[in-house]
């Protein structure tokens, strides 16, 4: 009789089911299992993910190419990744190396694009130093190259000591970088001596290297 028992005691337990502890998951309120039951809004941002990453990295090529891709594809992302990564950028003169690198990448080809917006953003966000002045001749250079007189007439309605000077300076420079000759005719456009004066010696420069018996005719 025991026997009997005992194989029956042992058929029940093998028809039973049987738990793995390995393959359980927790459940949220939903009944759904891992990331799937996550809100849209816990999903982390792949793009801050993929910023966070390679500045740990310090991969500085990649960083390079992930700034001409955001720079290109979506430019108004360039102030929430330095925002998250670099509280106060705004109010200091200058990122690190690896921010600088990504900021002047992103620009280089947000100005292809539009030169004027990203010139303008520049002027709004960044703070004085090299990133800034960067900024503002990799703009110019390309706003020159598509229409010269707009791009000087735009440099010249900027307010005095916010950009105004390094932007006429810079748009200066990519027209006498083009054609020296007519830089030095437009300087006789600008009102201000102060920006003539600015100019002159940024086209003197520029033609002496080019034709040095031109310049000094």
């Amino acid at each position: 009789v025991l026997a009997l028992v005992f194989g029956w005691l042992m058929y029940l337990r093998l028809q039973s089911p049987q738990v793995v502890l390995s393959d359980y998951q927790p459940r949220n309120r939903s009944g759904m299992t891992g990331s799937a039951g996550r809100a849209p809004a816990a999903i982390a941002d792949e793009t801050s993910l993929r910023f966070k990453a390679l500045l740990a990295a310090k991969n500085l090529r990649d960083l390079r190419d992930f700034g001409l891709k955001i720079g290109a594809e979506n430019p108004d992302k360039i102030q929430s990744l330095l925002s998250e990564f670099f509280p106060g950028w705004e109010k200091k003169a200058g990122l690190s190396r690896e921010g600088s690198l990504f900021l002047r990448a992103a620009l280089i080809a947000w100005a292809k694009n539009d030169p004027q917006a990203a010139a303008e953003w520049s002027i709004a966000h960044l703070p004085n130093g090299a990133d800034f002045t960067f900024a503002l001749h990799v703009a110019m250079e390309h706003d020159v190259a598509r229409d010269p007189e707009a791009a000087l007439l735009w440099a010249e309605s900027l307010t005095p000591g916010r950009g105004r000077e390094c932007a006429l300076k810079a748009g200066m420079e990519a027209l006498a970088a083009k054609d020296p000759v007519a830089a030095s005719e437009r300087i006789l456009k600008i009102q201000s001596f102060q920006d003539q004066d600015l100019a002159c010696e940024t086209i003197a420069w520029h033609w002496a290297r080019k034709d040095p018996r031109a310049a000094l005719a």
